[in-house]
């Protein structure tokens, strides 16, 4: 894992040798809290700083759609919403309802919002995607102002990385 830094702010990066396991951004409470809380879940692996390794990962310059594999770990709905996101295309948003019925699921939005709350991959899962059914920006771990960045962000690029040819 590293920290690094992007238009977003800074963040923290954790990978293995399948792909990116782990992207949060720096909360307001600081590092060792963003690290405590991403960590959490991996009692058993062994986890070591290295910026070099994560150097491959980085989603340090936006200029480019990152492609890269992703290694979610969740249940079996985690990970079945997190899929369905990650069809939502840059610079749409989906509400939680729609995103409900996307997925053939009739637990609804409060599910769907405990399933975005474990994505231990920010911005490459699009979580931020999601809003209210009014459209209102809600719910966002990494803070409402960075969410509304990340979809200003996404707006203003789409063009340029949508475009055939």
């Amino acid at each position: 894992y590293a920290w690094r830094e992007n238009l977003f702010g800074n963040y923290l990066i954790a990978a293995t040798d399948k792909g990116i396991c782990g992207l949060a951004f720096e909360l307001d409470d600081g590092r060792d809290s963003t690290e405590r809380k991403l960590f959490a879940s991996w009692e058993r692996a062994v986890i070591t700083h290295s910026y070099m390794k994560t150097e491959p990962y980085a989603i340090d310059d936006l200029d480019s759609c990152h492609r890269t594999e992703i290694l979610a770990i969740g249940t079996q709905f985690q990970i079945k919403i997190w899929k369905a996101l990650l069809k939502v295309p840059l610079a749409a948003i989906v509400s939680y309802q729609k995103l409900s019925s996307l997925v053939g699921e009739s637990n609804g939005a409060r599910a769907i919002g405990g399933a975005l709350a474990k994505n231990q991959v920010s911005w490459l899962i699009p979580c931020h995607r999601v809003v209210s059914s009014s459209g209102d920006i809600t719910g966002y771990r990494w803070g409402l102002s960075r969410k509304r960045a990340m979809l200003s962000w996404e707006g203003l690029n789409e063009y340029r990385f949508n475009k055939k040819g």
